[in-house]
């Protein structure tokens, strides 16, 4: 027995199955659900204002846009946010980057907190207007039961995956704004 509704349309990959159990548990192409992809930072370095609607209309460009997602049953995912490298930076001496290592730590110097909250809050905003402009097939997921939702509701569903610590201020008041 085969569905028609709304999700089998948002899925046209999974027609044929006859419930949700048989989804999860059958061998045959199931939703992909992927833990990373770097979509935002593609998007950031685009830039412009259309930066949301050339993902939902889709380049052709890049790993993952709207229509390559439906196109190869990708149901959502854990997309990145992350503070990119200084590629080329000075150090404060005007030191190239690899003499600005301490050899004590062995480490390159820490990222300036500003400009790091700038890159991460840009990219969290492509993903809130992504979602805003998508007119209703794209929502952002916080937990598991969001992610289960949007899947049987066939939308997509993706995760904000801040990586590293660059953006968190000394006193992580910066974090009660990203886990809301």
């Amino acid at each position: 027995m085969t569905r028609n509704t709304e999700s089998d349309r948002q899925w046209p990959h999974l027609e044929g199955f006859c419930n949700r159990a048989s989804l999860m548990t059958s061998p045959g192409r199931v939703p992909i659900f992927d833990g990373h992809n770097d979509v935002l930072f593609r998007l950031f370095r685009r830039g412009g204002t259309d930066a949301p609607r050339a993902f939902l209309k889709g380049e052709g460009k890049g790993q993952l846009d709207f229509p390559m997602a439906r196109q190869g049953g990708f149901a959502g995912g854990l997309f990145a946010i992350f503070v990119p490298s200084a590629h080329g930076a000075i150090g404060p001496n005007g030191e190239a980057p690899s003499k600005n290592i301490s050899s004590a730590t062995g480490l390159p110097p820490a990222l300036e907190l500003m400009p790091a909250q700038r890159a991460v809050f840009a990219m969290v905003s492509l993903l809130l207007r992504i979602e805003r402009e998508s007119q209703g097939r794209v929502r952002v997921c916080r937990n598991v039961d969001d992610i289960q939702q949007a899947m049987e509701d066939g939308l997509l569903a993706p995760v904000m995956h801040i990586e590293g610590a660059e953006a968190i201020d000394p006193n992580f008041e910066v974090l009660d704004v990203a886990v809301r």
